[in-house]
């Protein structure tokens, strides 16, 4: 038995099969039809109503991480076809009794002889619908969609009645976008808005045959690029509950997701044993931070022990690296705790403590008054590394950690104790006279961001405050 990724409709109609020759669905009054072929390997539809082509041939497919199905495809032979009969009342639409009647044809495509993915049309007498579903591809139970070439060809000489697509995360509060683009009309086809295509719902009129309006529907929280779960609060570290940490990763792993836990046990080589093992807490995480004042003042004590203890067996997820002076939205010091360590040691931390996925507590006020150096820096620090480098330390005291991504170093140093740490730094990965990247912090705790070159023996002087850190970073771009 086939098995599919889509959503089920129960309607009591039985099918009937056709003849795949036609390829046609009709509306039930036989003016709308909607043809679906294959063009040298490529899924095809069109649409005519009154026998005036409205749509030409225009290509369907996907393309995703489990496969290619754009092209090279196959259109089964029998095409599923039935009698779609709804009755529905809605009091807050434009027509409080609905009676819908249409015809629905399934096409089924394959690639290399596997089945691939249906398409679903529904035609009535004055619309057409269609949706996706995909088949599974051996054992994975979901996929990514990387693309979607599904296209609307429209006749020579329609013009438009369109808005335009924004830029996303622009305009008032980065809200954007947000569907308020004035329309522009009578416009030709051919045009692309101002740089980023046009939003739904888009309106043409097809010379002297009609109208066409093209939009979306039927999009929920099912369809989303979800990428991992985080699981939080277990209890102890019991035959029952380490098996239900296991029970978790296998089943989110058959879904392609990655996984977090939090007030978890310590992870036990679950990197080698699950490949979509993220990170573990395990440890007196961030949080804290916001909750007392004592674990803002002992931060920098605490950050200088987990390179050496808690983070050297195992992923740590530790939490967010604030830029916040003050735990609280307002970051005014009417309430809340104090953030007692600099934002190069936030930086740091997020180089210094290994894991998977780094968090970022940026709040609203963080977008202006943080240093673009530090807000630039957390754009584009890796989270995955090749390599690590132990350059010099002492639990508790101060640390000083390298590693490597790809061709690029990052050296990462943090200081608790109250007299600045002065250090000088060999750094025989990187060639002398090399010019890197210094973040650095006087005494006050302000940062900076220079350029500086290592010396002829390929060393550099490092100076961190109490409570302040120092960055590195050697690329190759």
């Amino acid at each position: 038995m086939k098995n599919l990724i889509s959503t089920v409709f129960i309607l009591f109609i039985a099918f009937y099969a056709v003849n795949a020759a036609q390829n046609v669905v009709k509306s039930p009054d036989g003016a709308m039809e909607v043809s679906v072929n294959v063009d040298n390997g490529i899924p095809t539809y069109s649409i005519k109503y009154n026998g005036k082509t409205f749509l030409k041939n225009s290509p369907l497919g996907l393309i995703t991480n489990v496969g290619d199905f754009s092209s090279g495809m196959a259109l089964d032979e029998n095409v599923n076809m039935r009698k779609i009969t709804e009755t529905y009342q809605l009091p807050n639409i434009k027509k409080s009794s609905v009676n819908y009647n249409a015809t629905e044809g399934i096409f089924s495509f394959s690639k290399n002889d596997k089945a691939a993915f249906d398409v679903v049309f529904r035609v009535s007498n004055n619309d057409v619908a269609f949706k996706y579903r995909l088949y599974q591809q051996g054992q994975r139970k979901s996929c990514l969609v990387e693309d979607e070439v599904t296209g609307f060809i429209l006749p020579e000489g329609t013009t438009t009645f369109l808005s335009a697509q924004s830029k996303a995360m622009v305009g008032f509060a980065r809200t954007m976008p947000s569907y308020e683009i004035p329309y522009t009309v009578d416009a030709p086809t051919g045009e692309n808005g101002q740089g980023n295509g046009y939003t739904f719902p888009c309106l043409f009129k097809i010379n002297d045959a009609g109208w066409i309006l093209i939009s979306e529907t039927g999009v929920d929280s099912r369809y989303c690029g979800v990428r991992g779960i985080k699981v939080d609060f277990f209890g102890g570290d019991k035959q029952v509950t380490m098996k239900l940490y296991e029970d978790i990763l296998s089943d989110a792993n058959d879904f392609g997701l990655l996984v977090i836990f939090h007030g978890c046990t310590l992870p036990r080589g679950w990197e080698r044993m699950y490949p979509n093992y993220a990170a573990s807490e395990a440890v007196l995480a961030s949080e804290n931070l916001h909750f007392n004042q004592s674990s803002c003042n002992a931060e920098a004590f605490n950050a200088c022990l987990h390179p050496f203890i808690r983070n050297t067996v195992g992923s740590m997820d530790f939490g967010g690296s604030a830029l916040n002076k003050f735990y609280n939205a307002d970051n005014k010091p009417n309430h809340g705790s104090k953030r007692m360590t600099s934002d190069v040691f936030a930086l740091a931390t997020a180089v210094m403590f290994q894991s998977a996925v780094q968090h970022f507590a940026l709040a609203p006020n963080n977008l202006t008054d943080a240093p673009e150096w530090a807000v630039d820096f957390m754009k584009k620090v890796p989270v995955t590394w090749d390599e690590i480098r132990f350059i010099d330390g002492y639990p508790g005291k101060y640390v000083v950690l390298a590693r490597r991504h790809g061709k690029n170093w990052y050296i990462a140093g943090i200081n608790a104790p109250k007299e600045a740490l002065s250090l000088k730094v060999k750094l025989p990965m990187i060639e002398a006279g090399k010019a890197v990247k210094l973040y650095s912090d006087d005494e006050q705790l302000n940062g900076n961001l220079t350029s500086v070159r290592l010396d002829k023996n390929q060393e550099i002087d490092l100076t961190i405050p109490c409570n302040g850190g120092a960055l590195i970073v050697s690329s190759e771009n």
